[in-house]
């Protein structure tokens, strides 16, 4: 059955309707239009009303064009979105990294706040091909234009063409150190989006879980959930099944991480959205915690992650990257006391470090260069200073987030998630000794947080990481020191809803 409305006796919300039936193509009033002809068209132009509302209704045009904003076609000369070319990830794809960014400002897209555009440029030697994509009606530019804002990542000085852009209502400098705060505006990109683009899931922040151990051997994992609260669950036995998640009452930003007191008191330590890190203890061995308080003033990226480990003597040390790319470090002053403000250590680094205590009992950090090379360097003797950096190679992401663990062995082992969004691994051939070399984990799995490990009380590891599914997963060795479950990954209960 066919349908007409006279358009000159339309009220004006029975126009709006007309023109949302018509918002697939321009379609004359008077041919009309079929019911299931209305059922589709209206779902983009609600699309529209939700994502434009004004520009919708206000301006002529089509419900398509409005759900991608001005500027979608090919021949208007800017970069596609990268959800719209990466597989609906709001990130840098593998081969580019983030080199600049500009606004504008009082977007409806966040708020009445500025909204944040950053651009992903190809990485040197360039392989990418201008092309213009098809599918949507982001039919923007990739790896076409040649140009470079340059407030990120000035440690990369060889750039290629844009190879898409990222879209954020945070400011870049609070989720990766390595940009400025220089700023740029261009209030005509106000209304540029696209279908897939969610303004909260800048997945180039490799956020991760944390793993800790009880004073009788069970593990406990913490997680930042989507709604930035803390999340924590643990295993009802040593070496078994896991709890259910409950939310602690502290605003989150980066990854979190755990360490123990020589009392058996786990200690929890999380930077929080105003950039403060924040700790939390057991009240007593295996038991209920205490909430989360400010540690000092000192102001960290509020999306990075810190490191904590126990030294031999039981004092907890913690470590960070400040917004200016300095490793800072500050300790207890006795174990279970009180915290030493916070001290810098040489060079410019990237990403969020990982902490562990090697068979020497000597604190080992590992922390990813500017020039995107993993190094290490541990204390000198036990509780004491700290030696010069070594590196073990690579080209990791600045968000690179390792996690370290040591084996039953007295080995080192070390995780990281790659440029390529893989999982990687390294291991000490013997204890204290020299290193086997980066090899994949799992390959042909790609990941989109980074990974943490610990040791089960009967020796055997135990890795976590975040999937591109917002699901943490998790894979063990199957026999201390032995061969791991990698091939067969497990969800662990519970974190599609946290």
């Amino acid at each position: 059955m066919t349908t007409t409305l006279d358009s000159r006796s339309r009220s004006p919300l029975e126009r709006l309707v007309g023109r949302l039936s018509r918002s697939g193509r321009q379609v004359p009033a008077e041919r009309g239009h079929t019911r299931r002809s209305f059922l589709t068209r209206v779902a983009v132009g609600g699309s529209a009303l939700a994502v434009n509302p004004f520009g919708f209704i206000l301006k002529p045009g089509t419900a398509y064009a409005s759900v991608c904003g001005d500027g979608a076609a090919c021949a208007d000369g800017w970069s596609v979105f990268c959800c719209t070319i990466n597989n609906g990830k709001n990130s840098c794809p593998p081969g580019s990294y983030l080199a600049g960014w500009w606004k504008a400002d009082n977007s409806s897209f966040c708020g009445g706040k500025a909204r944040y555009y950053l651009d992903c440029n190809a990485i040197c030697p360039t392989s990418c091909t201008c092309y213009c994509p098809t599918g949507t009606c982001d039919n923007r530019r990739t790896c076409c234009n040649q140009f470079r804002y340059g407030q990120c990542h000035q440690e990369i000085a060889c750039y290629g063409p844009v190879v898409c852009r990222m879209v954020s209502c945070t400011p870049p400098w609070q989720f990766d150190p390595a940009c400025t705060t220089t700023s740029a505006t261009d209030n005509k990109t106000a209304t540029h989006t696209a279908p897939c683009v969610d303004d909260s899931a800048v997945t180039n922040v490799a956020l991760g879980p944390a793993i800790g151990t009880n004073a009788d051997g069970r593990l406990e994992l913490f997680m930042v959930g989507s709604d930035h609260a803390l999340y924590q669950s643990w295993q009802l036995v040593p070496n078994g099944g896991w709890s259910g998640f409950i939310k602690d009452a502290v605003n989150a930003g980066g990854t979190p991480s755990v360490a123990r007191n020589r009392d058996g008191r786990m200690e929890a330590f999380v930077i929080g959205s105003d950039g403060l890190v924040r700790n939390s203890w057991q009240l007593s061995p295996n038991s209920q915690w205490s909430g989360f308080t400010p540690l000092s003033s000192q102001v960290f990226p509020r999306l990075a992650g810190c490191a904590a480990a126990t030294n031999a003597d039981g004092r907890l040390e913690l470590i960070a990257v400040s917004p200016s790319g300095t490793l800072m470090h500050s300790w207890q002053f006795a174990p279970g006391s009180t915290w030493t403000g916070w001290t810098p250590r040489p060079g410019t680094w990237v990403g969020s470090p990982a902490l562990v205590l090697n068979s020497k009992d000597c604190l080992e950090a590992f922390v990813t260069g500017s020039n995107g090379q993993l190094y290490h360097s541990s204390q000198v003797a036990p509780n004491g200073g700290w030696g010069d950096w070594t590196s073990l190679g690579g080209v990791w992401s600045p968000q690179n987030n390792p996690a370290a663990v040591r084996g039953p062995s007295g080995r080192l082992e070390l995780f990281a998630l790659g440029s390529d969004r893989s999982l990687w691994c390294n291991w000490q051939l013997t204890p204290n000794g020299s290193w086997n070399g980066w090899v994949p984990f799992s390959p042909g799995r790609t990941w989109r947080g980074s990974p943490a490990v610990a040791a089960n009380q009967d020796g055997r590891l135990e890795v976590f990481v975040e999937g591109d599914d917002r699901q943490i997963w998790h894979a063990w060795q199957s026999a201390p020191n032995g061969a791991w479950t990698g091939s067969t990954w497990w969800p662990f209960p519970g974190t599609t809803s946290v």
